[in-house]
């Protein structure tokens, strides 16, 4: 598996220059494939040669799980980075780009970004953030970002668009997404404004002649785009 991850490009995608945080992380990448578990699970194996060659294969040497945690916040600190090299690699004019969001429940209480709010997983009896994930045509994660638990869907559309905008340096491309995170509002609010074509579902009573005509008028797709 360390192997494929190094063939991919992945190693130098996170960093070009060897560190050990970065081969930590790669790390714990392989190991959540192969053997998803906790951190200090992770720590004692890769310092067990035994039990696993990762470690011997990386030259990481002990392994402490503080190390592990430092890692993960070395990793934030470059995530700009690494999502506009995704972004170069994945991502051109006139792609389509897949967006959506899930909710993740808390158990602690000190998380910033942790609220109430209506989640997915059916425990609104816990604080929670909103995770949003924008993909490329194949479904390739090209950028993950985190929103207050209470966020709106349609709420977090105006984020993707300056990104996709000013930080990947796009000028054309076509969002999908659901009714919920493509409302009207924020079509006239964030996409028109901008120039960007967007798909949706229609609703059940949408779909007949005259309306659906009416509402595929709502948007238009450039024949250049490839789909």
């Amino acid at each position: 598996m360390l192997g494929t991850v190094r063939r991919l490009g992945l190693d130098t995608l996170l960093l070009a220059r060897h560190c050990r945080e970065r081969d930590l992380v790669l790390a714990m990448i392989v190991g959540r494939i192969l053997d998803p578990g906790s951190k200090l699970a992770l720590a004692r194996d890769l310092g067990d040669a035994q039990t696993s060659t990762l470690g011997e294969a990386l030259k990481l040497g002990p392994v402490k799980v503080d190390e592990l945690y430092r890692a993960m916040a070395w990793l934030l600190g470059h995530q700009e980075a690494i999502e506009n090299n995704l972004a170069k690699r994945h991502l051109h004019n006139g792609a389509l780009l897949l967006y959506d969001l899930t909710t993740v429940f808390l158990k602690g209480t000190t998380c910033t970004l942790g609220a109430y709010g209506h989640g997915k997983e059916h425990r609104n009896d816990n604080l929670q953030i909103v995770v949003g994930l924008l993909c490329n045509r194949e479904g390739i994660p090209i950028s993950v970002q985190v929103f207050s638990g209470n966020a709106s869907e349609c709420g977090t559309l105006g984020e993707q668009v300056l990104k996709v905008r000013e930080r990947f340096g796009l000028k054309q491309v076509v969002f999908v997404a659901d009714r919920g995170i493509l409302r009207s509002a924020h079509i006239k609010a964030d996409l028109q404004p901008c120039e960007l074509e967007w798909v949706m579902a229609l609703r059940r009573p949408a779909i007949n002649p005259s309306s659906a005509q009416k509402s595929l008028t709502s948007f238009t797709i450039n024949p250049d785009t490839s789909i």
